[in-house]
Parts: structure tokens; C-alpha cells; sequence
């Protein structure tokens, strides 16, 4: 990551000084030192002072700011390594052989010796994840972990009650329980208050197991029940906020691009008139 930015880094006070994209270029590269804060244990104070801050992000996810950013003062430093080709120093040979085997490290060790899977398989592992392992740092804080939660052999198991999976869908979950005794069904599914029970338009209570499972209060008749993730109103709202905020951009690019072909059209007709 350092060897990326050094050629960016490297000219950025003369970049700043000098150039009509200062101010562009000095923003990048402040958030580029907050970022790079944040991903180092000097914030601690700001992520033990910022509520839930710590819950919901992790420190070293704020290096994808940084090469975002890094990337853009690259670019902006490439004109002034074009300038000093003719004047380069022993020092500038280090910054450029910092970068180049930065560039080497990421294409060996992440791009070619990764490993490529085929079109099948990728269907395959999309289809199986929907029921695989939960990464331990997302599940609710009265889960306990898979390796330690009571084994399952079946999506829903209700004692001696004959239970029939319909669907099994990420946010939505469907079966039949034939009649037997009155019982909790144990569902191979965390708890989450946003889960809610279904069934002839009643609703069933649920709760959590001992080890952080949803467990359902099914009645002795034969029932079919469904299970649905009740999503926030504010998801809701924030995702036509994207939608829109997408289109918006979208088409401030259309227009930008519209706007420079009708230029140059206009500056081509000038010409001719003259």
C-alpha cells in the first residue's frame, strides 16, 4: 500500500501549490490521512468516542478509501513525474522502484495466484451460501457461534412432528407441520426481532433458544407456517435514496457528455465558417 502511493505522495506539496487542481487534490489527499487514521490504532479514542461506530465498521475496511484515494494522487502526480523524467535523483529511482514492486506484489500474489473458479461452480457456491456458516462478527450479540450451537440434522425439527420444507429463501421461509403435540419448533435460523411467525393469518409467538436459534410456538393442529425478515422502514427509504442518487449521477455523466460533444461540434463549425 505505501510503495502504491509513494509516486502520488511524493510530488503532492508541489501538485498543491502550483497546479489549478489544488483544491481537488488537497481534498483527496486529506481524506486520505483521515483514512489512514482511522485504520491505525491512533483513532482508538474516536472509535471508543463515536456510538456503535465499533458494532457496525471494522478499521481496516477504511483502506479501501485509501486506495481510492491513492489512486487519484497518482494520477495527479503523473504529470510531474513527465516533467522531471530529464532530472530524476537517486531518490526518485526509490519511490519508482517502491511502486513498481508494490504493482508486482498485488498481480503475483492476489491476481495470478488466486484461485478462478468456473461459471458452474460459482452457481453452485451462490445457491449453498444461502444456508452456509455466518461469519461469527455478524451474528447478534445472544448468538453463539455455529461450532458451538446444538447440531441440526433438519431445517426445522419439532420432536416427533413430521415437518415439510416449501421454500427456503433468504428473507422468507415456508413449511408444513403435521398435528402432534403442541411444541416449539427449533428453525436453523438466529434469532433476530425482525423475524416474525405466520399462519392462518394469526401470528405465532417466537423466541430465542438457549444458544441464540429462532424457535417457533406451533399449535397441535396441522399448520403450514411462514417465516418472514420484516425489513425496516429506513432500508426501505435509503434504497430509493441510492436508486435516485444513481440516477442522478448517471445522468449528470449523460449531460457532461452531451454538453462537450455539442462544444466541439461548435467549435468545428467555427473553424470551417472561418
Amino acid at each position: 500500500m505505501i510503495g502504491t502511493l509513494l509516486p502520488g505522495v511524493f510530488f503532492i506539496k508541489r501538485t498543491i501549490g502550483n497546479d489549478k487542481s489544488g483544491p481537488g487534490v488537497k481534498a483527496a489527499f486529506a481524506v486520505l490521512l483521515a483514512t489512514v487514521l482511522m485504520a491505525t490504532p491512533l483513532s482508538r479514542p474516536v472509535w471508543a468516542i463515536v456510538p456503535k461506530l465499533s458494532e457496525i465498521q471494522f478499521p481496516w475496511r477504511w483502506l479501501s478509501v485509501v486506495s481510492l484515494m491513492g489512486a487519484l494522487l497518482v494520477a495527479a502526480g503523473i504529470p510531474k513525474w513527465r516533467e522531471q523524467v530529464n532530472k530524476l535523483r537517486p531518490r526518485d529511482f526509490a519511490v519508482g522502484l517502491a511502486f513498481v514492486l508494490s504493482v508486482v506484489f498485488i498481480g503475483t500474489q492476489i491476481i495470478w495466484d488466486c484461485e478462478y473458479i468456473s461459471r458452474a461452480r460459482f452457481e453452485t457456491l451462490a445457491h449453498d451460501v444461502r444456508g452456509a456458516v455466518s461469519f461469527k462478527d455478524y451474528l447478534p450479540v445472544w448468538a453463539h457461534e455455529f461450532s458451538d450451537v446444538e447440531k441440526m440434522n433438519d431445517r426445522v425439527e419439532s420432536g416427533s412432528r413430521r415437518v415439510t420444507i416449501r421454500t427456503w429463501e433468504p428473507e422468507h421461509r415456508s413449511f408444513h407441520v403435521d398435528a402432534g403435540p403442541e411444541t416449539n419448533l427449533r428453525v436453523r435460523t438466529y434469532f433476530y426481532p425482525r423475524w416474525t411467525a405466520g399462519a392462518e393469518g394469526r401470528v405465532l409467538a417466537t423466541s430465542a433458544t438457549s444458544d441464540g436459534l429462532l424457535q417457533v410456538s406451533a399449535p397441535a393442529r396441522a399448520i403450514d407456517i411462514d417465516l418472514t425478515f420484516e425489513r425496516p422502514a429506513a432500508s426501505r427509504v435509503f434504497e430509493m435514496i441510492a436508486t435516485v442518487s444513481w440516477a442522478l449521477i448517471i445522468g449528470a455523466f449523460v449531460f457532461w457528455i452531451i454538453r462537450i460533444r455539442r462544444s466541439s461540434a461548435s467549435d468545428d463549425g467555427m473553424r470551417y465558417q472561418l
